[in-house]
């Protein structure tokens, strides 16, 4: 497969879309899945996968589409064709079918999947550079919202990034240690009716801005090199927060994936904790599914040194990621959480009930905690309960609190309080 980094035919039709309004495509394919297939199964395993991805994707070519490797399991499309949108996605279907057959190397069956990104010639740039930033960006938003699947770049998206540029700009250059906050969610025992810990969630409001979520400016920040400071001033006040609970009660929080690849990060990261006075036995770092497999071997190198002091570590949103059962052993984990896509059916849908079951089963069997997220309702705590599950968070327990709230809430904490709970663990 020929490298289109080094081909002329990008800048080539890119001059032509200048001068002679000359219509095409360019697109940018990334593979789903195949960093763990890579880390778990070996390089020469990840080889063979990407000598046949390539294999399968040379079948797509003819006379007006070029498909070439860019590096690593990116691949590049060109599609010189003056194409309407529909016609396109119709392209990008095609690509993203290639992947429908899983992978059968030295022995491994592997799925692995393909998201891609298109750029519309002459609409979304006359340059090749620009092309291939908004078709990245195309795929991008394809791997976060539509994987598997094409996304053509639009106006939509020029909008977004301008309002992601200016959250970038304002990030920059504000106060983080005075405009980022906490919130702590609660997160308790049916069982025994005990609050054993709360979540620390990340908050930003800005004067000019206002309230900037959380995935948005967190997103902003893992894509700059913004995420390791403020992950340093939010680990701080977590830790300043939790310094005042009782000691039974443990603090939870979230390192990114560019915190976890980041040998700098983890240091300040230890040296943060050993400073607290806090007892690192009370501290459970959350990682995603996401995180882990971007860069298996750099993340469990991490987590080793994390768990080393005391800490325990917890798989976050469980199921809404590409990580397989088969292979949740080989983590080093100390909890799993399972993801609220979950549980929002589990009183109507059977397979919901199953899905959770298999992993609660799966947790005892490893001897790993669980917590299940999103429970709204007494119904979904009586289900988890009979389910085999007794740890708990979600809105029918508490929203998410300012710390000014936390003392109070912790005093005021008892069965007898909380009849909501009394009634649904009975």
């Amino acid at each position: 497969m020929p490298d289109l980094a080094a081909a002329s035919w990008p800048s080539l039709l890119a001059e032509q879309a200048k001068t002679e309004n000359h219509r095409f495509v360019v697109g940018v394919l990334d593979l789903d899945g195949f960093k763990a297939v890579n880390d778990l199964y070996g390089h020469g395993v990840g080889d063979r996968v990407l000598k046949e991805t390539g294999q399968r994707l040379l079948e797509l070519s003819d006379d007006t589409q070029f498909i070439a490797r860019l590096g690593g399991d990116e691949f590049g499309i060109i599609v010189d064709a003056g194409l309407d949108p529909e016609a396109v996605l119709a392209v990008g279907s095609k690509v993203c079918s290639a992947f429908d057959a899983p992978f059968s190397v030295a022995g491994i069956v592997a799925k692995i999947g393909g998201s891609v990104g298109f750029a519309l010639a002459p609409d979304a740039g006359t340059t090749a550079e620009l092309l291939y930033e908004r078709a990245d960006y195309a795929l991008y938003h394809a791997k976060a919202r539509y994987r598997g699947q094409p996304v053509i770049f639009s106006r939509e998206h020029e909008v977004e990034i301008r309002k992601l540029s200016t959250i970038e700009h304002t990030l920059r250059r504000i106060d983080l240690d005075a405009e980022l906050s906490l919130h702590f969610q609660p997160i308790v025992n049916v069982g025994t009716a005990r609050l054993v810990g709360f979540e620390a969630l990340a908050r930003w409001h800005n004067p000019e801005l206002g309230d900037v979520a959380p995935d948005v400016f967190i997103s902003v920040a893992e894509r700059t090199e913004l995420i390791g400071t403020i992950t340093q001033v939010l680990l701080r006040k977590a830790l300043a927060a939790a310094h005042s609970w009782p000691e039974d009660i443990f603090l939870s929080f979230n390192l990114s994936m560019r915190d976890l690849i980041s040998q700098v990060t983890i240091l300040q990261t230890v040296a943060l904790i050993e400073g607290s006075g806090i007892d690192p036995r009370r501290i459970i770092i959350e990682v995603t599914e996401t995180a882990l497999m971007q860069d298996y071997e750099r993340v469990q190198d991490s987590l080793r040194i994390l768990r080393s002091m005391g800490l325990k570590v917890a798989l976050d949103d469980f199921g809404s990621g590409q990580s397989s059962l088969s292979y949740v052993h080989q983590l080093s984990l100390d909890k799993i959480k399972i993801d609220r896509g979950f549980i929002r059916n589990i009183a109507t849908q059977d397979n919901a009930r199953n899905i959770v079951k298999t992993v609660i089963d799966l947790c005892r069997n490893l001897k790993f905690d669980c917590v299940v997220e999103g429970v709204e309702t007494a119904e979904q705590v009586e289900i988890i309960g009979r389910l085999g599950c007794s740890t708990m968070q979600g809105y029918f327990f508490a929203k998410p609190m300012p710390q000014g709230e936390v003392e109070s809430f912790i005093a005021s904490y008892r069965m007898s309080d909380h009849p909501r709970l009394a009634a649904a663990a009975g």
